[in-house]
């Protein structure tokens, strides 16, 4: 399996008047065509961060200082603004938290998504023999924008919008296209913004908590629905979320981050089968079961203290002040991220 994406000794800093906010720090991962890898922790923990290091739209004060990032080969954090941009949206494409603070209020759903299609399909060479992953399962003909005459009529663009809002899975997508954002609910916002990500035919979609604040239920359908469209268009996602019953039913491989560090990293199954950080099994243990009516139902789980201050890291263990298995030597040296089984990483001396 071609690796899609590497990334090597990932730092990402936040300098700020107070200290230096060490969001990422050292983090290597790798993720394969077609596979889903799942990005879990809490709040802080430099999971959207991360996310936004491999996008190259870390906020200021915000600066990867060091590491490397390969996709298909090439280290984007070599590449000027200008290339950047032809893969941001293009190759790469990302879904971000909130749906409707990322999208435009005083524009219809279907004039942002086709801005999206010019902006990411201008200077792109117009073939016949080559076409979107998307042209396959249009009716209509393939639409390919460039800077040159000659380029799409309206009412390609307007069809390939129509295209995009179906393969959402929206309903009436005709209808939508003319539709505010403040006249669709929040599954239905979350849908357009994937569709937006689409335009540009990624092979890599990042979803950076994209069933937040959504009901249970469109939670299940938007999961449902990035499921399909990976098979149906073999792309790779990047999953980023704190919902561990999401990442059991979408991803292959997960990783486990705590204060910008590695703590666990392995696939889905032995995560959920092994769980051998004692953080992962804090959260495991923290999710809620289901319990007949004649067994007393047990207190929840819940991990002592809160989240560090990045500006005041532990000395080494970066859990040590919350785990309850902390030993002597956690609070002397930091644990390396070791491999103690087949693709099974983790930080801790205990393992």
């Amino acid at each position: 399996m071609e690796k899609l994406l590497e990334v090597k000794d990932l730092r990402t800093y936040f300098y700020t008047d107070d200290g230096i906010i060490k969001a990422v720090d050292g983090v290597d991962f790798s993720l394969d065509e077609g596979e889903t890898l799942g990005l879990v922790g809490e709040s802080g923990c430099g999971k959207s961060v991360t996310a936004l290091s491999i996008m190259n739209l870390v906020p200021s004060p915000g600066k990867i200082v060091e590491g490397k990032i390969y996709f298909k080969g090439r280290n984007l954090l070599n590449l000027d603004e200008e290339e950047t941009r032809k893969i941001r949206g293009n190759e790469i494409s990302m879904i971000f938290q909130d749906p409707f603070t990322s999208l435009n209020p005083v524009f219809t759903i279907g004039e942002q998504i086709k801005e999206a299609i010019e902006v990411h399909s201008s200077g792109r060479a117009c073939s016949a023999t080559k076409s979107s992953k998307l042209d396959h399962y249009s009716s209509g003909p393939p639409v390919c924008l460039s800077q040159t005459s000659g380029g799409a009529t309206k009412e390609q663009v307007f069809n390939r919008v129509v295209e995009l809002l179906k393969l959402v899975e929206l309903p009436f997508p005709e209808q939508y296209y003319r539709y505010y954002p403040h006249q669709l609910s929040g599954g239905m916002q979350q849908r357009a913004m994937i569709a937006m990500a689409l335009s540009g035919n990624p092979s890599l979609l990042i979803a950076d908590e994209p069933t937040t604040a959504l009901d249970v239920t469109i939670q299940t359908q938007i999961i449902k629905l990035l499921q399909r469209l990976q098979a149906r268009l073999n792309m790779s996602i990047i999953l980023v979320t704190h919902n561990l019953g999401i990442v059991d039913e979408i991803a292959k491989s997960v990783i486990v981050m705590y204060l910008g560090r590695i703590m666990e990293y392995t696939s889905t199954e032995d995560l959920f089968k092994n769980p051998t950080h004692p953080y992962t099994q804090g959260l495991l243990n923290a999710i809620p079961g289901v319990h007949s009516e004649s067994k007393e139902v047990p207190r929840l789980y819940v991990i002592p203290g809160t989240i560090g201050s990045p500006l005041n890291l532990p000395k080494a263990c970066r859990f040590y002040p919350r785990c309850e298995k902390r030993m002597k030597i956690c609070l002397q040296e930091e644990p390396p991220l070791k491999e103690v089984a087949t693709n099974h990483l983790v930080r801790c001396w205990l393992a």
